[in-house]
């Protein structure tokens, strides 16, 4: 981590305040590195990856990498992160949604989540916390995490969870496809 690095800004890097809070838009690779003195509102790659490396407490709402990863260890606080794969490594992290389009690796320390979503979510057995929603592909090995429900169940057994679906894109499963089991 750079004590005293210059601060860098390519190309085409979009800055503007919502909601009181900086929001960072970028083509490439977008690096947080600790706490910045500015509230961060959401991080945007288009074609890249970002990673989150923060010891102390960070809070922002949501992180986007489309085409890329999405790296997190430190304390993490947001609503939301969208990518191709996310990576949370190190740490405790507070969340809403993980979403990914391929795969969603948590092997940090703790996580508090109401839906994880991707084709391949793997869980180390030592990550303690909560994830009310897991929905994958694969077999989920043993892990110490309360919760688990598939889509269907979390909808039935949480008051908000569809509403928390449709607030982040995610399609509602019908009661129909739950009666399909």
């Amino acid at each position: 981590m750079a004590t005293k690095g210059a601060l860098i800004l390519p190309a085409g890097v979009a800055l503007h305040i919502e909601e009181g809070a900086l929001s960072i838009k970028h083509q490439g690779d977008i690096v947080i590195e600790g706490v910045p003195a500015q509230q961060l509102h959401t991080l945007t790659s288009e074609k890249g990856d970002v990673k989150l490396s923060c010891p102390d407490a960070l809070s922002l709402t949501k992180v986007s990498a489309p085409a890329g990863t999405v790296s997190i260890t430190g304390k993490v606080s947001m609503q939301s992160v969208e990518a191709k794969a996310v990576d949370f490594s190190g740490g405790s992290l507070k969340i809403s949604v993980i979403n990914a389009g391929k795969a969603i690796n948590l092997n940090g320390s703790k996580i508090e989540a109401d839906v994880i979503l991707a084709p391949k979510v793997d869980i180390a057995a030592g990550l303690k916390g909560r994830a009310s929603a897991i929905e994958c592909g694969n077999e989920i090995g043993p892990h110490k995490l309360r919760g688990g429900f598939n889509l269907s169940e979390f909808v039935s057994l949480m008051p908000t969870g569809a509403a928390i679906l449709r607030a982040h894109g995610i399609e509602v499963p019908s009661s129909e496809d739950e009666s399909a089991d």
